[in-house]
């Protein structure tokens, strides 16, 4: 995939998404396959040692998702999840540290499709 110029920020967001894989991790797993339908909206299960983490959802589902986020709320919840304990369990490549970058990401997501994907207590994950 070539890389396209940062002042595409569609381009730029697409291509970002694309090499940090973050489908998948934020798309749920079952029967150890992605979700079809289900891009990005989070639910995969990932054991930590402080206990199990659950991707979020990352669509533009206003009720679950981050419809509703500022990109000053995006960025700084991205770069806070960005810990040295946190990079040990994901695949970020480092120029998702820059502000350009993570908010061309977080434009190409809020431009596909909502989807609703509840996270209970109990830690299933329940489509409605």
């Amino acid at each position: 995939m070539t890389r396209p110029d940062p002042s595409d920020t569609l381009a730029h967001g697409k291509y970002m998404t694309t090499i940090a894989a973050c489908v998948a991790c934020h798309t749920p797993i079952e029967k150890g396959a992605l979700v079809a339908g289900m891009e990005y909206a989070g639910g995969a299960k990932f054991p930590m040692p402080g206990g199990d983490l659950r991707s979020m959802n990352i669509t533009p589902d206003e009720e679950t998702g981050i419809g509703t986020w500022t990109k000053e709320q995006f960025v700084a919840r991205f770069k806070a999840n960005a810990t040295p304990e946190a990079k040990k369990h994901r695949r970020r490549p480092e120029r998702l540290q820059h502000h350009h970058a993570v908010d061309a990401l977080r434009r190409h997501v809020r431009r596909g499709p909502r989807r609703d994907l509840r996270i209970p207590a109990d830690g299933h994950a329940d489509q409605t």
